[in-house]
């Protein structure tokens, strides 16, 4: 590896850590004669490519986290008033839920949010009343039975995720509408892919070319786009975010400042040219983010 600057290169490596960024060294290193990777750099690897890589992988989950914080409180709101119009304990009740699902156990997904209601308890036990929680006010005042619309303040979005997968599909389904998705199974996929981006995202994990598990239902999206994607690379996360973010938030700037960091994205010099590229992020080859209209309205 090369260091054009060295007291540059010591100072992120004692801020970063040397750990966290050999993450982003893998695809610089060179193949061996049988085509795994060998613990030598390809030749002229640059320390400054290999930040600059981690400075775009960071730019993406800060851009991630503040599309699913926005995603995750709509679909909240959502499920609250669909459910809260039928049932003020309909997250309670089994009947709204799917009966013989393979993926989802309401009385596990029950005990869950238990757990969350003591942790939200806990941490309130230590504050004035003045200062406690309106969640902490209705379990006090309500025996612990929180209507849906403020028991789901304490879900996270693995929680909300998994409630989701399963809601009875005449549940499911009428929210995934209003987002022009024409099934709630297919937007418990998205769901569950933000769950697995945002877990990544939050914990400071690689992004840019990381395998994303649970693979998202992109049937569910007419358009020659779509079809070009592959729904186990980190772009496509980003396409069904903006996807969502454009009913969400119509205003947003979030596709331009998305479009702006991939424009960023790091030219590497020398043998990891193949290696280090959008096509890893899953962008196509030839695409084009400003032809299509997801991303150019």
């Amino acid at each position: 590896m090369i260091v054009e600057d060295r007291d540059k290169a010591l100072h992120y490596l004692s801020k970063l850590g040397y750990y966290r960024l050999s993450g982003y060294f893998y695809p610089f290193r060179q193949f061996d004669g049988s085509g795994r990777r060998a613990d030598c750099f390809a030749e002229a690897t640059y320390f400054n490519d290999v930040l600059a890589l981690y400075m775009f992988d960071k730019a993406l989950r800060v851009l991630a986290m503040d599309a699913l914080e926005r995603i995750e409180v709509a679909v909240k709101v959502e499920v609250a008033y669909l459910l809260g119009k039928h049932h003020a304990l309909a997250h309670e009740d089994p009947t709204f839920f799917q009966k013989d699902s393979v993926n989802f156990q309401h009385a596990k997904w029950l005990s869950n949010y238990q757990k969350l209601l003591n942790r939200e308890k806990q941490k309130n036990d230590v504050k004035s009343e003045r200062q406690s929680s309106f969640v902490q006010h209705h379990m006090h005042h309500y025996d612990g039975a929180l209507p849906i619309w403020v028991g789901c303040e304490v879900w996270d979005f693995g929680t909300l995720s998994n409630l989701f997968r399963g809601l009875e599909f005449k549940y499911s389904d009428q929210i995934a509408k209003k987002y022009g998705i024409h099934s709630g199974k297919a937007l418990s996929s998205f769901l569950y892919t933000f769950n697995t981006v945002r877990n990544i995202s939050a914990h400071h994990g690689r992004l840019w070319n990381r395998g994303i598990v649970g693979r998202a239902s992109l049937a569910a999206i007419k358009g020659p786009q779509w079809k070009r994607l592959n729904n186990e690379q980190a772009f496509t996360a980003f396409c069904l975010m903006q996807w969502m973010m454009q009913n969400i938030c119509p205003n947003s700037e979030w596709k331009i400042r998305v479009k702006n960091t991939i424009k960023k994205f790091p030219i590497v010099r020398g043998g990891a040219v193949n290696e280090v590229n959008l096509q890893r992020f899953g962008i196509p080859d030839g695409m084009d983010l400003e032809r299509w209209q997801l991303w150019n309205r």
